[in-house]
């Protein structure tokens, strides 16, 4: 696997991860990204191992960040909106 092909996955954790907290689903967020609940799971689970944090509390039918997850989507959407400036610029 080369740079390019780590850096895709990993943005597609942040992503995935990202979503999840902004649809409190994991469910939700995996119908919006085509995938399957149990594989956005994994993603965000990939995320809170390689970074040793919580990112969710999973309450119930509902999905709240930990304070860890709050400061973590702000650090993710930094990211994610960096990567989107890129994209634009490359058009």
């Amino acid at each position: 696997m080369n740079l390019i092909d780590i850096l895709d996955m990993s943005l597609h954790k942040l992503k995935a991860f990202a979503l999840v907290a902004e649809l409190g689903s994991f469910k939700d967020a995996a119908e919006a990204l085509e995938l399957s609940p149990p594989c956005v799971t994994m993603l965000v689970k990939d995320l809170e191992k390689t970074y040793k944090l919580k990112l969710f509390n999973r309450v119930r039918n509902r999905t709240v960040l930990t304070s860890q997850g709050e400061i973590f989507l702000g650090q993710a959407k930094r990211v994610l909106a960096e990567v989107e400036v890129l994209d634009e610029e490359a058009d």
